[in-house]
């Protein structure tokens, strides 16, 4: 009968057995570090090379939408207006603010921002037009005074100068300004010519219904000619002469001093006159 062993003794014994049996020790399983040095002492395979890179196309930045050609069309005419009322307004005190809207209204418009830029560019056309429609009502009544200071007008432009009187009265200062000054520029300007006859004199001349109506006015066409007469008192047949066909009620006041104190009693030309009649320079 077999005597039972202690287990260490039991333990001992099988693993004498299994050791008698040509089997081999078996080891404890390798580390996560002893791997790793093994990979890292194995051949690695050549990696592939990296594909080029292809340069993405730039895509340009979105251009500002353009403006319609009414709102082109109210910036330049806001840029005139003030423009125009910088120019003829002195010392004009909306100049700086309205410039600086005026610029924005520019860049706004640049930047595609139809709204800002149409707002802007029409405070600044408003506020001009009516800063100018003031001063030319102004400029306008001077211009009215100058008109009513020629004499000789035609119906048609007594008519042209009513309206501009009704134009500045309705506050179209700007209108009545320019229908003014086309109308003095006329009245300074107009003249016709005059050829001299046999037997004509300044005097003669200017007491000639066509003419002046009133041969006291001849001093008129002496100024007028002062180029051509050194003389008033030598004119030829077919001398052309010029007359003024609006002289100013200033000039005839002159005119007529003129030839008062160029009377004398003593016959100068033309026909023969008693001693102390006018004379016919």
């Amino acid at each position: 009968m077999i005597r039972s062993l202690p287990i260490a003794t039991a333990t001992l014994a099988a693993l004498l057995a299994l050791s008698g049996c040509g089997l081999h020790r078996i080891d404890a399983p390798a580390r996560p570090a002893d791997d790793r040095a093994r990979l890292e002492r194995m051949p690695r395979a050549p990696q592939p090379a990296p594909a080029p890179s292809m340069a993405r196309p730039t895509t340009p930045p979105p251009r500002a939408p353009a403006l319609s050609a009414a709102d082109r069309d109210l910036l330049a005419r806001a840029q005139q207006d003030y423009d125009r009322a910088s120019q003829t307004i002195p010392q004009w005190p909306d100049a700086a603010e309205l410039g600086r809207l005026l610029t924005t209204a520019r860049n706004a418009a640049a930047g595609g921002d139809a709204v800002t830029a149409r707002r802007l560019a029409t405070t600044v056309l408003n506020r001009s037009g009516a800063a100018l429609d003031v001063q030319f009502r102004l400029m306008g009544e001077v211009e009215l005074q100058k008109s009513q200071t020629y004499t000789g007008l035609s119906n048609a432009q007594i008519e042209r100068q009513r309206r501009a009187e009704l134009l500045l009265t309705a506050g179209r200062g700007r209108e009545a300004h320019e229908l003014l000054t086309r109308l003095n520029h006329e009245l300074a300007e107009a003249t016709k010519r005059y050829v001299v006859a046999a037997g004509d004199s300044l005097w003669i001349i200017s007491g000639k219904p066509e003419i002046y109506g009133n041969p006291w006015l001849w001093p008129l066409i002496w100024e007028a000619n002062l180029d051509r007469l050194d003389d008033p008192q030598k004119l030829f047949a077919g001398q052309r002469l010029k007359i003024r066909s609006n002289p100013t009620i200033d000039d005839v006041v002159k005119a007529l001093d003129t030839a008062h104190r160029y009377a004398t009693p003593r016959v100068r030309i033309g026909e023969i006159r008693e001693a102390g009649t006018p004379p016919a320079p």
